[in-house]
């Protein structure tokens, strides 16, 4: 398994090599796998680590909330001219307090309001939703399930989450899958 790790004590800005704020074939890749290999990449907050989770109240005066955002420094219409294909995330242990619901193992998809033919319907957060649903189908019929069956998981066990619409037009839904399910 291949991995990129981030120092969580370090800003964006320390470690460039470990960030994007974008998808582009110009870009040099940070690290190339194989099909079907499995990554560990691990991700930075919206605030550049600018808080932890133990974080208090009194915290929040120090932070810096005029700091432009570490990865997307907003591109608009990049997704649009690049037909932006959601990438696909999994995790297999907590990456906050579980007190906030999130699965401790899940597979992850992500959906941006992208029509068919790769066009951007920039701020549809109902086709982001859609699109996330659908590709959470597609990747447990890779895993073997049929379409129905994919269905089915996905009408009782997906939780979505709304991950950005800060970035307008980039509206991102995240669709999450606990693998406990499947026992």
């Amino acid at each position: 398994m291949r991995a990129i790790r981030i120092d969580r004590s370090k800003p964006l800005a320390e470690e460039p090599h470990t960030g994007h704020n974008r998808y582009h074939p110009d870009i040099e890749p940070v690290l190339e796998v194989a099909e079907d290999e499995e990554v560990i990449l691990e991700t930075r907050d919206a605030i550049d680590g600018q808080l932890s989770g133990t974080a208090t109240e009194a915290a929040f005066a120090n932070m810096n909330v005029g700091a432009v955002h570490p990865l997307t420094e907003r591109h608009a219409g990049l997704a649009t001219e690049r037909k932006f294909q959601a990438p696909v995330f999994t995790r297999e242990d907590y990456f906050i307090d579980p007190k906030y619901a999130a699965p401790q193992r899940f597979l992850g998809v992500m959906g941006m309001p992208l029509r068919a033919d790769g066009e951007n319907e920039g701020e549809n957060l109902t086709l982001a939703c859609r699109n996330a649903v659908l590709n959470m189908m597609e990747l447990l019929q890779e895993r073997g399930f049929t379409r129905n069956q994919a269905y089915v998981i996905c009408s009782v066990a997906v939780d979505l989450r709304i991950s950005n619409v800060v970035d307008v037009p980039n509206y991102v839904v995240s669709a999450l899958l606990p693998e406990a399910i499947f026992g």
